[in-house]
């Protein structure tokens, strides 16, 4: 039987021409991938920028604070009754200008009053022994004055210097002594057991690490200096 045209006939079906992603709709779905990104993640990135923002700020406070301000506590009776052991203090790095301090101040272009050293400011500065440790003391002579002590009772330039400060007041004698320029002498308000101005001489100014201005523990004793 000679075949049928309809068995021999091929047969294929209609198909739609496989479909283009276009450019547009690259871009669409890009788009639509970064939006979602920026929702997720930009609430991170802007904790992250701000915790980092937060840091550096605390960082620059800290250092600030630290070339203004220095914590101390007191050890040893030098300076009964005034100051006890175990008394915290606050001492201004920044009372007394000094060149290194001035060049501090101008690159960070901080303006602060600074005075000159006075009687009766009580003060800071390396021990001369060649201790690792910082002694505190009071100023009772400047620079150009002379000092003296006639039965425990000190002279500048001959004249009584009040002390409503001392404590255990001894009855020794000693001077005059003439004080060079730039440089303070400093004695402990317990004038019984203080190593001072008495053994070591005379301390320079430039060596002064600052002046305490504030006691702040223990709380019964918070508060300033006694001038």
């Amino acid at each position: 039987m000679p075949p049928n045209d309809t068995d021999s006939e091929s047969y294929i079906d209609e198909c739609p021409l496989p479909e283009y992603l276009g450019d547009s709709d690259l871009l669409a779905s890009n788009e639509l991938a970064s939006r979602e990104f920026r929702v997720h993640f930009k609430p991170i990135f802007r904790i992250l920028i701000e915790t980092c923002e937060l840091l550096v700020l605390a960082l620059v406070i800290f250092v600030g604070i630290r070339l203004v301000v220095q914590n101390y506590v007191v050890s040893g009776d030098s300076m009964l009754h005034t100051y006890f052991p175990n008394d915290f203090l606050v001492v201004n790095k920044l009372a007394y200008e000094t060149s290194s301090k001035s060049n501090i101040l101008a690159f960070l272009e901080i303006d602060l009053l600074s005075s000159e050293v006075r009687t009766g400011d009580v003060v800071v500065f390396p021990s001369l022994s060649g201790n690792d440790y910082d002694l505190i003391k009071r100023v009772v002579a400047l620079g150009g004055q002379s000092v003296e002590s006639r039965d425990g009772e000190i002279l500048v330039d001959g004249y009584p210097l009040p002390e409503p400060y001392t404590f255990a007041k001894n009855y020794d004698s000693w001077g005059p002594i003439q004080i060079p320029p730039g440089f303070v002498y400093v004695l402990g308000d317990n004038r019984g057991a203080s190593y001072d101005s008495r053994t070591f001489g005379p301390v320079a100014e430039e060596n002064i690490l600052g002046k305490v201005v504030f006691r702040y523990w223990p709380p019964a004793r918070i508060g300033q200096p006694l001038d």
